[in-house]
């Protein structure tokens, strides 16, 4: 009884890929190209903006920020005009990339937190 419960296939659960699982549908594209036309705009602005200037580690996180939306805006546009298999992966890495600078731009702060912690003043 056990072999045949164990062999069971599960047709419940889902096919799932990791990453993200963006639109086919039409409506689903037109929000995309909106949505990817919003975000290049103001990325595309930020990083214009960011010429000149002082450097730092604000510039940095700002720089970080603009730049993703301007790529994910492009990927998007893109995705929703032409649905290419490389965008997914694209995006993918984007994502990944932006996820591992906050995570090292918040590494210090954990650091000091430890460090106040060690000492009692928390």
């Amino acid at each position: 009884m056990v072999e045949l419960l164990m062999n069971e296939p599960d047709h419940d659960v889902p096919k799932t890929k990791p990453g993200l699982d963006l639109p086919r549908d039409i409506y689903g594209r037109i929000a995309c190209v909106l949505a990817g036309l919003l975000f290049g705009v103001c990325g595309t602005f930020a990083l214009v903006s960011l010429i000149g200037g002082g450097a730092g580690i604000g510039k940095f996180v700002y720089y970080e920020l603009s730049a993703f939306a301007a790529v994910f805006g492009v990927a998007l546009v893109l995705w929703g005009l032409a649905v290419p298999r490389w965008i997914e992966g694209l995006v993918d890495r984007v994502v990944r990339h932006v996820t591992l600078v906050f995570g090292l731009l918040f590494l210090p702060f954990v650091i000091e937190f430890l460090v106040f912690a060690f000492q009692g003043k928390v």
